[in-house]
């Protein structure tokens, strides 16, 4: 049986439209149908980066989620869902970190290692309450991913770990001598660490030969070892610590690759803060204070072999936990009465 799949990212930064393009991938190598709702602009953005084909249907959809809507209660943003197109006759609806979508579709399966109710400081009453109705109503199915879930309510959740659906990457054989400053694109610091990227005026930042910068922060007339972030494979083989916001995107592209990470993110942030003590207490980054603090953290680590040694074997170990395949838990393979096959 051919399942037909709507996967809707919410479009609050590209982490949640990538890990919604990996699982339609996932699908399609399986021979289903997959239907991604994201913003095109996103997902154009990341098929330059991501090694993933993107050979299924792309619906342009935008849910305009942000923490100022969320806050003001914006009615664009909290009803986002009575925009979708008409998704009743796909076989199985998923909805990356917004509950909404059980309005429409009580069936659905929602995705993701944190609700925005539970982290948003100040989020408006409205969303805070109908959230929590529906998923009292309709008690759904979640993925969380890579034992880095930060919710804390799970009363009325039926929690599906997995693992952090990622795609295979050939190592490059190139030395590890740069530095990534990213911020993503859903976080509320972008100010702060552009005004870092700015300060930057030695003649080099050592022992790193290359700084890769989100290309938003790039100054205007940058130092020669300044380049703005490709986030390629190419990029990545080459990056050996990051300073950044623990954001889902950019995680799994340091665990994937091995990079240390320096975190530095909005303290009122739960989300982030929550991410950062997971990632601290399994040894697989740090949390700073401050940029400033974040560099020199970055620099010691970048001269110090004994932990970039460690780095390696604790993102290792961590990757290779059990856990079972996105679309194993979706299609539910391991049930011998499944019907999907």
């Amino acid at each position: 049986m051919t399942v037909s799949a709507a996967l809707i990212a919410c479009s609050n930064g590209l982490g949640h439209v990538r890990r919604v393009l990996m699982i339609a991938s996932e699908l399609k190598k399986v021979g289903h149908r997959a239907t991604v709702f994201a913003p095109k602009s996103s997902v154009q953005k990341l098929a330059t980066s991501l090694p993933v084909e993107i050979n299924f249907c792309i619906k342009d959809f935008d849910t305009v989620t942000s923490a100022k809507g969320l806050r003001d209660g914006d009615p664009r943003v909290l009803d986002w869902e009575q925009r979708l197109p008409a998704i009743d006759s796909f076989d199985l609806v998923l909805s990356d970190n917004l509950p909404e979508v059980l309005a429409v579709r009580p069936d659905a399966w929602l995705s993701g290692n944190f609700l925005w109710h539970e982290v948003l400081y100040g989020i408006s009453d409205a969303y805070f309450q109908r959230a929590r109705d529906l998923l009292e109503t309709y008690k759904p199915r979640i993925l969380t991913y890579g034992g880095l879930s930060v919710i804390e309510d799970v009363s009325n959740l039926q929690i599906n770990e997995c693992a952090i659906p990622n795609p295979k990457i050939t190592r490059c054989r190139t030395p590890r001598d740069s530095l990534l400053i990213t911020c993503g694109t859903g976080g509320e610091v972008e100010l702060v660490y552009k005004d870092f990227v700015e300060s930057l005026t030695k003649d080099r930042v050592k022992p790193f030969t290359q700084v890769f910068v989100e290309p938003k922060l790039v100054p205007r007339n940058p130092k020669k070892w300044i380049s703005p972030a490709s986030f390629t494979t190419t990029m990545f083989g080459r990056t050996l610590v990051a300073i950044c916001r623990p954001g889902f995107g950019i995680v799994s592209d340091c665990l994937r690759y091995k990079i240390g990470m320096v975190n530095v993110f909005e303290q009122e942030n739960k989300e982030m803060l929550r991410s950062a003590q997971v990632l601290q207490s399994e040894g697989l980054g740090k949390t700073s204070s401050d940029l400033n603090s974040a560099l020199v953290a970055a620099c010691q680590y970048a001269s110090d072999p004994y932990m970039q040694e460690l780095q390696y074997s604790s993102a290792t170990q961590f990757l290779e936990r059990k856990y079972p395949k996105v679309v194993d838990v979706l299609l539910d393979l391991d049930n011998p009465n499944s019907t999907v096959k």
